[in-house]
């Protein structure tokens, strides 16, 4: 997804979103968060869903997925992920 960096509410919901996955997960510094809206294909879904990628520092990743865009997460989408 393309992210514009001068539409100010996606760049402040996206950071919002890496600290809640940051803190949720207990994540080091090393480890990255990426966020991205995506559309959404599968039946009953959203026209957009949100992934959430955790690529630890020693190599794992981990996939969540959230059928809500963007813009209507909130922390306790986050909190609600299984650690």
């Amino acid at each position: 997804m393309f992210r514009n960096p001068f539409d100010n509410d996606n760049v402040t919901i996206t950071k919002k979103v890496k600290e809640w996955t940051t803190s949720h997960f207990t994540l080091s510094i090393n480890d990255i968060v990426l966020v991205s809206e995506v559309n959404c294909v599968e039946p009953n879904c959203p026209d957009y869903e949100t992934e959430i990628i955790i690529v630890k520092s020693q190599g794992t990743r981990h996939y969540y997925k959230i059928r809500k865009p963007l813009t209507y997460l909130r922390k306790w989408d986050i909190d609600s992920l299984i650690r």
